[in-house]
C-alpha cells in the first residue's frame, strides 16, 4: 500500500502533467487526489499531528 507521502507526490506530479500537457492527464490527477483524501480520512488525529509537526521542522 502507498503511504501518504507517496500519494501526495503522485498527486503533485499528476497536477504538473495536467498543467504541462493538458486534460488527458486529468483522470490520473483525480485518482491521486481521491486517494490522498481517503488516506487523510483514515489517519488518526495523532498521526495527522505528527505529520504536520514533521513538515514544520
Amino acid at each position: 500500500m502507498l503511504n501518504y507521502d507517496d500519494i501526495k507526490a503522485a498527486r503533485n506530479k499528476a497536477a504538473q502533467l495536467v498543467a504541462n500537457f493538458g486534460d488527458e492527464f486529468l483522470p490520473a490527477f483525480l485518482r491521486a487526489e481521491a486517494l490522498l483524501k481517503a488516506a487523510e480520512r483514515n489517519q488518526t488525529a495523532s498521526e495527522r499531528a505528527r505529520q504536520i509537526a514533521s513538515n514544520l521542522q
